[in-house]
């Protein structure tokens, strides 16, 4: 792992653990557009696929990344079907 990955999402880690109920990709965005840094949707959504291999976060029911807890995230085919949908919307 590069140092720019793995800073980008060590800053998205804390970014999260900020918002106990999570954030939308477009307001982890933003937090990080906020804080200086540069850089895109799909960036932002690979960062958070990392982590969440990893078993850091997850994507809630609620539609939105948060740190990982026992027993609260959505299903894979919940989060997949967002990164789909998320992929199709900034292609548009």
């Amino acid at each position: 792992m590069t140092d720019t990955v793995s800073l980008l999402q060590n800053t998205i880690l804390r970014i999260l653990e900020t918002a106990p109920h999570g954030l939308t990709v477009e307001r982890i965005r933003t937090r990080l557009f906020e804080a200086g840094a540069t850089v895109d949707t799909h960036e932002v959504v690979r960062a958070l696929g990392r982590l969440n291999e990893r078993g850091l976060v997850e994507f809630s029911r609620a539609r939105g990344w948060r740190v990982r807890g026992p027993g609260t995230g959505a299903s894979r085919n919940d989060m997949e079907e967002y990164v789909e949908r998320v992929g199709e919307t900034i292609g548009s």
